[in-house]
């Protein structure tokens, strides 16, 4: 058996690993998979060797070049734990939660990528949890395996084959597993609460790290387990493991199949010779976020608006909540929305930060029920949880009136992290930061009216503009038009539906002008900007037009005097003088946004078609789920997401932008299938139902 380091030198095994890696130009990006019970500790630790790691000099004293210097590196931190006090010190202003699921952190430069793993159900499995992650082209470079996970109590849960032949799925073949350990394991005050009698002498070490070499060797992985050790991996050691690498492709292409049904984009082949690869057809907060995350990528794109300015439509309003979406069982929508909550409020910081002008103000959202039904309804949330603070707190109406700078007559749920930012100055300042990155063109005053593929040996698409009579030619093309995304042949037949809304803008005096925090009740008000609220909104199907309706400005005045019949300050709210703003918004059943690759529905439709003449057609509801769904290549949609768009667009957008250049994406596969644009027909074939 190798020698055991002492758990004091595996900190340097690590900080050489990563440098090494540093030092390499296979790629622009670094991806470490952690595997923590105390993701806090790790973190921190962590965080302190990447300044050195990522320093202006590699582990052996030479200088880096330009492409080392400028990599990005993403953390992947698995953990069973709640941490979220050492999490949010770790990482400093940044805002860290218990959510179950994946919590997406960026540093403002975009450098430092942290995927923050927690399974908080009362039985986490981690290895169904792995499962679920996508198989991406950049995959695990290292997996660190820290000390805390040694434990006796931790070991079964972390340290089994199970786990490592997963995280062996998602990463390169050449990838190492390393030890971390502070220098004090079990020796100062900290450690020995959280470890107690479960301290480890170097007995316990030896023979744990003994079980997980043995562990690694079985699933095709090396193990740093020396100080000096600075073997590189070489081809006959890939040859000793090549039924191992075998297996490991077994489980990728198990995968695969399994969600057949919904195929991911794939990574994109980018040449720095072309410069606009990727156009994006709309002008609002989706086009703006998915030009930023591409940009910090180091990919350029072009953005088709057909107004004289960005966010003129649904974006457009002065101001807009954000707040997440929750249900009473936190099931995949409640989860989805609390993931990407969090990421647009740390995208909001981001760009201020930088130095971007956007009006918002995380004021808090209180959010009551306005008659019996919505209250009983809003009481099933707040009892159905055990909500962590930072994501909703029950209050009572004297809290709440206290939060909210008025009175308020009922209780509620507050929301403290929330609150309101400007829509259109977001997508503004959105672009403005993409500029930074990359080349981004922003084409105004140009409708493109159609796209096609007139010549299928290129595979180019080609953008025709009636408003401009121009054309344009794209290798990869994403339609994110708002409530225009189903008007192109190719995006017809999603299932979306067009609900107008009118927003009133309302002068601020009063009691009125006290309001401190977002209200949501019978629509939502939002604190005064610039000597303004906006109450509203309308929300009518099928909009016919989306001209001003005195109807729906009287119905927006009354809304909160409905709400809070008691209190006087809704009074104040006088919709009179006629200013509003109507957008028209894209919204889905299942309220769900629309993401991914755009579905081949004449394909579809002649298989279906096919089916149906045989036998017992019904029956074939395993030939949709094993067969890849025809899909339209190199076109994707982004879209659908109704009156959050503020609160979901960053996360999704950022999420096509992962799968498109072959990174981790935040959300799993499967809350990936549920934003497919093609999720209606599936799950009726699925359940071999007729379509």
């Amino acid at each position: 058996m190798p020698q055991v380091p002492p758990i004091s030198n595996v900190y340097h095994s690590v900080q050489q690993c990563i440098s090494r890696l540093l030092v390499s130009d296979c790629s622009t990006q670094v991806n470490l998979a952690v595997v923590s019970h105390f993701p806090g500790d790790a973190l921190a630790l962590l965080l302190k060797l990447l300044p050195t790691a990522t320093g202006k000099q590699s582990h052996n004293n030479l200088p880096l070049s330009n492409q080392q210097h400028n990599k990005r590196v993403h953390i992947s931190i698995y953990s069973l734990t709640r941490d979220n006090l050492l999490l949010s010190e770790s990482l400093q202003q940044l805002d860290v939660t218990n959510i179950n699921g994946c919590q997406r952190i960026e540093t403002s430069d975009y450098k430092l990528t942290i995927d923050v793993h927690q399974l908080l159900e009362p039985q986490p499995e981690l290895t169904s949890y792995l499962k679920l992650q996508a198989n991406t082209e950049q995959a695990f470079d290292l997996v660190i395996a820290c000390a805390d996970t040694l434990l006796n109590d931790n070991w079964d849960h972390y340290f089994n084959p199970a786990n490592f032949w997963q995280l062996g799925r998602l990463s390169r073949d050449e990838a190492q597993v390393a030890l971390l350990g502070t220098n004090e394991l079990g020796n100062n005050e900290l450690e020995k609460e959280k470890f107690g009698s479960n301290e480890l002498s170097n007995s316990d070490i030896t023979t744990q790290v003994a079980h997980l070499a043995s562990i690694c060797r079985s699933t095709g992985f090396l193990l740093v387990n020396t100080l000096t050790d600075d073997t590189q991996t070489t081809s006959a050691s890939r040859l000793n493991r090549q039924f191992e690498l075998e297996q490991r492709q077994v489980l990728r292409s198990q995968q695969s199949n399994q969600f057949a049904y919904n195929p991911l984009p794939k990574a994109i082949t980018y040449s720095a010779n072309t410069s606009r690869a990727i156009a994006i057809i709309g002008g609002g907060l989706a086009s703006a976020f998915l030009a930023l995350s591409l940009a910090k990528r180091g990919i350029s794109s072009t953005i088709y608006c057909k107004d004289e300015a960005i966010a003129q439509g649904a974006s457009g309003n002065k101001q807009g909540a954000i707040y997440p979406l929750l249900t009473p069982d936190n099931g995949p929508l409640s989860q989805f929305f609390q993931q990407a909550y969090l990421y647009s409020c740390q995208q909001i910081k981001h760009l201020v930060s930088n130095g971007h002008n956007i009006s918002h103000e995380f004021c808090g959202v209180i959010h009551t029920g306005y008659d019996d039904k919505s209250i009983s309804r809003l009481q099933k949330i707040i009892d159905g949880q055990a909500w962590p603070e930072q994501i909703a707190q029950a209050v009572s109406a004297e809290k709440a009136s206290e939060i909210a700078g008025v009175k308020l007559d009922k209780s509620g749920f507050y929301y403290p992290l929330g609150g309101w930012v400007c829509p259109y100055e977001l997508a503004e300042a959105a672009i403005k930061e993409a500029q930074k990155h990359a080349e981004v063109d922003l084409v105004l005053n140009t409708e493109i009216s159609t796209i096609e593929k007139p010549n299928t040996a290129t595979e180019s698409w080609l953008l025709t503009s009636a408003s401009t009579s121009e054309s344009y030619l794209h290798d990869h093309l994403v339609i994110a038009a708002g409530a225009q995304l189903t008007q192109f042949s190719q995006s017809s037949e999603v299932a979306l539906t067009p609900f107008r809304g009118q927003v009133s803008h309302v002068a601020s005096k009063g009691e009125l002008s006290k309001l401190s925090s977002v209200i949501c009740a019978n629509g939502y008000l939002t604190p005064a900007n610039d000597g303004k609220h906006c109450v509203g909104a309308s929300y009518i199907k099928n909009p016919e037009n989306s001209e001003f309706s005195i109807t729906e400005q009287l119905q927006n005045q009354e809304k909160m005097r409905l709400s809070y019949p008691s209190c006087n300050w809704t009074k104040d709210i006088d919709t009179s003088d006629n200013q509003a703003r109507v957008g028209v918004r894209m919204v889905s059943r299942d309220h769900f946004p629309v993401m991914g690759c755009a579905a081949d529905f004449e394909e579809i439709k002649s298989r279906y078609q096919a089916q149906m003449q045989l036998k017992q057609w019904q029956q074939t509801p395993e030939y949709w789920r094993d067969t890849p769904a025809p899909i339209i290549n190199g076109l994707y949609l982004l879209g659908g997401f109704g009156s959050r768009g503020i609160s979901t667009a960053p996360l999704v957008a950022e999420t096509l932008a992962a799968n498109l250049t072959g990174e981790t994406a935040p959300l799993n596969l499967t809350t990936q299938t549920l934003l497919n644009p093609n999720r209606m027909w599936m799950r009726k074939l699925l359940k071999g139902k007729a379509i």
